[in-house]
Parts: C-alpha cells; structure tokens; sequence
C-alpha cells in the first residue's frame, strides 16, 4: 500500500495543528484515504465510525444504526454476539506501511480503539441502548489482538 502523495505527513499536521497528535493522524489518515480495514466494518453494520478534523483535532463521530439495533433486539438475538475484532499487528502494519511517519505502536492502537469504543458507548446513551449493554474493549497481548464486545 502506497501513501497518497498529497496526504499530508504526520509531521506538517503536527506544524499545521498545535496538539495533533499520532491518534489524531491515524483516524485522519483513514478518513482521508478511504482504506477500509476488518477493524472499520466489522461493527456488524451497529456502528460506523467517521472522523472530521475540528480546531486541528481529530474528533471521532460515527453512525449509530437503529434499524441494525432494533432488528437484533427483535429477534432475540443478543448483543454480546455483535462483537468485532482487529488484528494489532496488522493493523500497525497497514498504517506503517501506507504512513511510515506516524511511529504508531500498539498501545497507539489499543488507544485508538479506545477512543471509538467510549463515542460508541455515548451513542448508546444518548439513543437509549445502554440497557442492552456496554461496548468494551479487551485486549489479547498474546496474541496481538483486540475485541469489542457488546456487554
């Protein structure tokens, strides 16, 4: 996978945006070159995250899919099945190798994780689902993998 040239790097964001950061530039690298990985649609459809850059930050939205919610609930299947997982290394890998300047690491991605999953459990909220559970995330440093989970 090649970088898009005209992708900004990592360091003129940095210049551009005081307090970017390299979460900001991987969700900002992913919004601007459409790559599409396990860990951005396996939501199972419930949740599809976007990224828009706001006073030079990357701040994580998403589409909270009702219909996908209410039609699991109606047929009585349990949310804890709706679950997601991402390899971290190939994760890491995939934005290594499209953006070699972001020194993203593991952490940086289980963080990154992180970030979508707490957007996700405001969504709930706010759209009344938090009775139905929580997302949440585990981390398997064994085997360099990270699940979400609906809980």
């Amino acid at each position: 996978m090649v970088r898009d040239e005209e992708m900004p790097t990592y360091a003129e964001m940095c210049d551009l945006n005081p307090g970017f950061d390299r979460l900001d530039y991987i969700a900002f690298a992913l919004q601007q070159s459409k790559l599409h990985f396990d860990f951005l649609t396996a939501f199972s459809g419930l949740f599809v995250p976007k990224f828009i850059l706001v006073d030079g930050r990357v701040q994580i939205e998403g589409l909270f899919n009702r219909e996908q919610y209410d039609g699991l609930i109606a047929s009585g299947c349990a949310l804890e099945e709706a679950q997601m997982w991402c390899s971290l290394t190939e994760f890491v890998g995939v934005i290594d190798a499209a953006f070699p300047d972001t020194e993203v690491d593991l952490k940086d991605i289980v963080d990154f994780c992180q970030s979508l999953v707490d957007v996700w459990n405001l969504q709930l909220e706010a759209q009344g689902y938090i009775s139905c559970g929580r997302a949440q995330l585990e981390v398997d440093e064994e085997l360099d993998e990270v699940y979400v989970f609906l809980k």
